[in-house]
């Protein structure tokens, strides 16, 4: 029976205030890791780059999902902004036979 190996990347993004009398946020850049065999790695990698390599390797990525970790409503300091639904998570899995 054919047994599988699987891996997964995670990417996330916070956001930051361009100035302090400005009433909304702006997005930063993603940071992505990549957890093989229970250890992350963190990639400086582009993401067309790390799906690439990951190709390269055998990977064949069956499901993606993105993620929204920020809850909505009123916080202080970020005046009346609401961010729920601001995409801050993306979650990417992989598989490929495992070697016999």
């Amino acid at each position: 029976m054919q047994q599988w190996e699987y891996l997964y990347v995670y990417r996330s993004r916070g956001w930051s205030a361009p100035g302090k009398d400005q009433n909304y946020h702006e997005a930063s850049k993603w940071t992505t890791r990549i957890f093989y065999e229970g250890s992350g790695k963190d990639s400086a990698d582009t993401l067309i780059d790390v799906l690439t390599q990951l190709g390269e390797q055998g990977w064949e990525m069956v499901s993606g999902w993105p993620r929204s970790s920020v809850l909505g409503g009123f916080k202080a300091g970020m005046g009346n902004s609401d961010y729920a639904g601001y995409t801050d998570e993306e979650v990417m899995v992989f598989k490929r036979p495992k070697p016999e």
